[in-house]
């Protein structure tokens, strides 16, 4: 925890904004792939912390969640991989925004999305 306190005391309002903006970036263009490619997606997020689920439903609880297409996250896992973005490998972990990450990141990312659910249609 001490760790962690030192952390976020380290953190500035500017921080938070990158991340807003990070993630919007992210959210846009996962929202806007998932239409494209007939992927059905629901988006989670709570400051630099986010989760998406291949649903159709809007995800509130463990119920809903469980609505999410458990066969097609494996295979878009696997094709991350293969796309070198590497994800949580359960469909129920959040991912994370760090200081580290910038748009070069991201485009990556959405380069990344694209691909792999480009090989899934």
């Amino acid at each position: 925890m001490n760790a962690g306190y030192a952390t976020l005391k380290q953190l500035t309002p500017h921080h938070y904004d990158a991340f807003r903006t990070l993630i919007d970036q992210l959210e846009e263009g996962l929202e806007l792939l998932s239409k494209q490619y007939e992927v059905p997606l629901s988006i989670n997020r709570a400051g630099s912390m986010f989760g998406f689920f291949f649903t159709d439903q809007k995800v509130t609880n463990y119920d809903t969640a469980k609505t999410s297409d458990l066969t097609y996250f494996s295979n878009y896992y696997r094709e991350m991989l293969n796309n070198g973005i590497f994800l949580p490998p359960s469909q129920y972990e959040g991912l994370f925004i760090s200081t580290e990450h910038t748009d070069v990141e991201i485009s990556k990312t959405l380069e990344a999305i694209e691909a792999s659910m480009k090989a899934l249609r």
